[in-house]
């Protein structure tokens, strides 16, 4: 992936002439396509600098302009015509509506060969992509190797234009598919999701960025910006997309994202990792029925539960004692995770709502803690916590 501004920049390409604005030279290339039948654009990825010298179109202007129509559809990245032989001109039409719709439109000299703008694109492209996968192995031993030393990894992060000390970063950990999953190769599909949505957040806008590497199971997703203010307006597009990539796969079983939050320096780019990591675990056990799960909607269950785990046992040990029957804890579980409502956690429990009722007398005849009392369901809704946090 590379910006074709910095393309136009390179070698033979110094020689294509644009025809429209140089506003709408930002936008991402990520693959090189000759393109001379028109059911081409089935194929096309998104991302693509396409090539033509219009062969099946010639100088029908409502072709020209259709063509133009459907590659926008397409989201690819830019035209590139070869007059003199097929199409004597590009017609002031196209060259409108490309303008209009910031869409590149370029020009090839007719004694340019096409594979000299293949071959000096595509080791752009390559270039950038190993600086993507350069950048993954840099944020992973930040994370994963701390002894590593912070004046070390400065310097590392200014040679791959990351500025450690004042760029925010956020951590999205995509964990998805079954244990089988993982055991085979389609886990790549996990992969190829976050490489889409890497290319994505590029298109979305250019001062945010972003990387990703492969973890023993799932994938770490990290946002980048010189800007605070950018990671938050954009996470959510970024996690819209990220649902419609992942719903799209058809991955077994469920997946599940955990979101930190933005941080700066080698230490802050650790913590949000640690934060992602616990939202992911915390929200399967609070959020059961959402995938996609953030830090700074679960800190007060994070909190909770090292304060919980500090103790040395169960602050409702006397209560759990006398509920020995699990049927009536789980009864109490669900009926709190339906927020009280009897015919909800009936539904769940596949019962009927007077077994319900019939379980929570039981439950105030062995404890003597009314559900329907303030106090006397705000120790048994703290117990829930407890056993859901802590397993105990």
């Amino acid at each position: 992936m590379a910006k074709l501004r910095e393309l136009l920049k390179f070698k033979s390409l110094k020689n294509l002439e644009l025809v429209t604005s140089t506003e709408c030279l930002d936008v991402n290339v990520g693959t090189v396509t000759v393109m001379e039948v028109p059911d081409v654009i089935q194929w096309l990825r998104g991302d693509d600098f396409l090539i033509t010298s219009l062969y099946s179109i010639g100088d029908d202007e409502e072709k020209q302009c259709r063509l133009l129509y459907d590659l926008m559809e397409t989201h690819s990245a830019c035209l590139a015509i070869k007059t003199g032989k097929y199409a004597h001109y590009i017609s002031d039409k196209m060259i409108a509506i490309a303008d209009k719709n910031h869409f590149p439109l370029l020009r090839i000299p007719y004694e340019m060969t096409y594979i000299d703008i293949i071959m000096d694109a595509m080791n752009v492209i390559m270039t950038e992509s190993n600086k993507r996968e350069m950048l993954g192995k840099y944020l992973s031993d930040i994370i994963f190797h701390p002894s590593a030393s912070n004046a070390m990894l400065k310097e590392e992060g200014r040679l791959l234009n990351v500025d450690i000390e004042n760029d925010f970063f956020q951590a999205v950990i995509i964990k998805a598919g079954t244990q089988e999953f993982y055991e085979g190769n389609k886990h790549r599909m996990v992969k190829f999701a976050a490489d889409r949505l890497s290319n994505f957040t590029e298109r979305l806008s250019k001062g945010l960025l972003s990387s990703n590497f492969a973890l023993e199971k799932g994938i770490l997703f990290m946002l980048y910006s010189r800007e605070k203010a950018c990671l938050e307006q954009y996470l959510p597009f970024v996690l819209t997309e990220m649902r419609v990539i992942l719903d799209s796969l058809a991955i077994p079983g469920e997946y599940h994202v955990g979101i930190g939050t933005a941080c700066t320096k080698v230490t802050g780019i650790r913590r949000s990792y640690e934060e992602a990591m616990q939202a992911l675990e915390l929200g399967q056990i609070m959020e059961r029925a959402k995938k996609i799960h953030l830090f700074s909607e679960l800190e007060l269950y994070s909190s909770l539960r090292e304060m919980l785990q500090n103790k040395p046992k169960s602050l409702f040990s006397d209560i759990l004692g006398k509920l020995k029957n699990q049927e009536l804890v789980d009864t109490l579980i669900i009926y709190f995770e339906c927020d009280g409502n009897m015919d909800e956690a009936a539904s769940r429990m596949y019962t009927h709502k007077n077994t319900i009722k019939y379980r929570l007398n039981k439950i105030k005849e062995l404890t003597g803690l009314d559900i329907k009392r303030q106090e006397d369901n705000f120790k048994l809704y703290f117990m829930v916590l407890e056993k859901k946090l802590c397993g105990r």
